[in-house]
């Protein structure tokens, strides 16, 4: 049977103190293992223009671009809450990150995502040579810093809007 949540200050502390003994019997220890919620919210920050050529300054307002059709995308497919784009960069420009979106990685996500209180983070980058383009993103749970997913599309540099949308539903279906 499922194991019962037990309020120790609701509860007679006789039977709380029951529950987590016979825990510790049966475990052998007296910690109590809660499920993992998954993923209720996530944030998705600003990709990094890596394009090759005369394409890099064109593309460079892509960063945020990509990021808000993300946000607008998976906002539709999956059953979760996205944070705020203003809310984001006001944590970046606290920890003073918002000029410099070449310095995320990780550990960067995992930092911006503690702070916002999301329970993943999504980054990546596009790149690519002149007329291609590749969109490569990272889940990170920010909890353990756990790389959950990793997705990659690719196609005409003209196509953003397409490649976007392909991601957004890679993405979804491995939240």
């Amino acid at each position: 049977p499922p194991r019962p949540e037990l309020d120790p200050e609701s509860e007679a502390p006789q039977l709380v103190k029951m529950y987590y003994s016979v825990c510790k019997e049966a475990s052998g220890s007296a910690a109590i293992e809660r499920p993992d919620p998954g993923i209720q919210t996530i944030a998705i920050l600003d990709f990094k223009n890596r394009l090759v050529g005369d394409d890099v300054a064109k593309y460079t307002p892509l960063e945020n671009g990509f990021a808000d059709l993300m946000i607008a995308q998976l906002n539709g497919l999956v059953n979760l809450k996205v944070v705020e784009r203003e809310r984001i960069a006001w944590i970046l420009q606290e920890i003073g990150l918002e000029n410099d979106p070449g310095k995320f990685d990780q550990n960067t996500a995992v930092r911006v995502g503690k702070q916002l209180g999301v329970n993943a983070v999504l980054f990546g980058s596009y790149i690519g040579f002149p007329g291609k383009m590749k969109l490569s993103t990272r889940l990170v749970k920010v909890e353990t810093g756990e790389i959950l997913a990793t997705e990659v599309v690719s196609g005409d540099v003209e196509d953003f809007d397409e490649l976007t949308s392909k991601l957004s539903v890679l993405i979804a279906k491995k939240i």
